[in-house]
């Protein structure tokens, strides 16, 4: 199951990103950010709460970074865990997507731009 809340934070989007992204449900995803790019171009993808993503998921996360970019705004993860950190780090997705240890440091960082 997915879950996505969003909150807006001085412009900036705070995306939560709760349960398993994976085939299933990451269309749903992509489907929500149609509606936060009428928002805002800035985003924090909070995984905190995000037990499992599978490479639907990760490449769902990575078309809403390029979309972002098109849209000249900046798109970072902070709180990876468990299977999604895995994920993350396996795939060396640092080295596209800013990915922070925690939602204080990706906020700092939007903030500052």
């Amino acid at each position: 199951m997915l879950d996505i809340t969003f909150n807006l934070n001085e412009n900036i989007g705070i995306v939560k990103i709760s349960g398993e992204l994976d085939a299933s449900n990451s269309k749903d995803l992509r489907k929500a950010f149609d509606d936060y790019f009428l928002r805002t171009n800035k985003f924090i993808l909070d995984f905190s709460d995000l037990q499992f993503m599978d490479s639907t998921g990760l490449g769902t996360i990575i078309r809403i970074f390029k979309v972002t970019e098109q849209k000249n705004g900046y798109l970072c993860i902070a709180n990876p865990r468990n299977k999604a950190a895995r994920v993350l780090k396996m795939t060396q997705a640092h080295k596209v997507i800013n990915i922070f240890e925690t939602f204080e440091e990706a906020l700092s960082k939007l903030q500052g731009s």
